[in-house]
């Protein structure tokens, strides 16, 4: 491929998912309600380059871009004369990988005599609002770029005049993989050619950034007897590289950078009343 301009060869992939389920009941003697919302999301976005030969007089872009945004929520609410019971469960499993790859006999060559707007390696602010900055990048981008914000909530509420029991459940596990690489065998701005500009960098980069925002609340009273419990797990997995190999020249510099910025916000609330009135919580998270 030869171009007067810019060569962009990009992969982009973006999920939106939006769950809630509720449910409520009464009787003049037993309730039973229960909430379930399982989410399981696989995902590979991939932008590759092998064994070929790309020239540019502008910029070579080569990117692969995921995003996810997740709202999952469940809950149940129920009263009765006797007895009530009642439950909400939450369950999601996200797996994603990302990659730019630059592999084989492959040779990119770029003047940066122009540029692209694209991301930079640098990141502003914290949190959900936590986002990587653009700006005009001149010479070779090669970059694998991940975000997840999720937000989800599990909640349980029973009344009975006698016995009642409200149990919330929320379990997430996130996993990623994000590699910008290229191989030993590549050359990055190797071929002679004039008037290459100083501006001219290579940058490879792996960023990755997700917000995790964790909720899980019961309520239950009864006249004798009111229970309420709510456990919270939190798994994260993240794997984020950057490799360069091969033979690279830039006079505007060589980046290299991996990144990854992870936030997590777990909470568990379980209230209990009656004669004799228990609850219990518990929060796990593993990275």
């Amino acid at each position: 491929l030869t171009s007067k301009r810019h060569i962009l060869i990009l992969a982009n992939s973006r999920e939106d998912i939006l769950s809630v389920v509720v449910s409520t009941g009464g009787a003049g003697v037993v309730a039973v309600n229960s909430s379930d919302s399982v989410v399981v999301m696989e995902n590979t976005t991939e932008a590759l380059v092998k064994d070929s030969v790309l020239t540019a007089d502008g910029s070579i872009l080569v990117t692969a871009e995921d995003e996810q945004d997740y709202v999952v929520t469940a809950g149940s609410a129920n009263g009765s004369g006797t007895a009530g019971v009642g439950a909400g469960v939450v369950v999601i499993t996200s797996s994603n990988t990302v990659k730019a790859h630059v592999s084989g006999n492959s040779s990119l060559d770029a003047l940066g005599l122009a540029g692209v707007n694209t991301y930079d390696g640098t990141m502003s602010g914290s949190g959900r609002e936590r986002r990587r900055n653009k700006s005009t990048q001149y010479g070779i981008i090669i970059g694998a770029f991940n975000r997840s914000d999720l937000f989800t909530l599990a909640f349980a509420a029973s009344g009975s005049g006698a016995v009642s029991a409200a149990a919330a459940s929320v379990t997430v596990i996130s996993k990623a993989v994000v590699t910008a690489q290229t191989d030993k065998t590549v050359q990055l701005n190797r071929t002679e050619r004039e008037g290459r500009s100083p501006s001219c960098a290579v940058k490879i980069l792996a960023l990755d950034a997700s917000s995790e925002d964790v909720d899980g609340g019961g309520a239950a009273g009864g006249g004798v007897a009111g229970a309420s419990a709510v456990v919270v797990v939190t798994v994260m997995d993240k794997q984020v590289s950057a490799i360069g190999g091969g033979s690279i020249y830039a006079p505007g510099g060589i980046t290299i950078q991996a990144d990854s910025y992870d936030s997590a916000q777990l909470a568990a609330a379980g209230i209990g009343g009656g004669f004799v009135g228990a609850t219990g919580t518990a929060s796990t998270f593993k990275y």
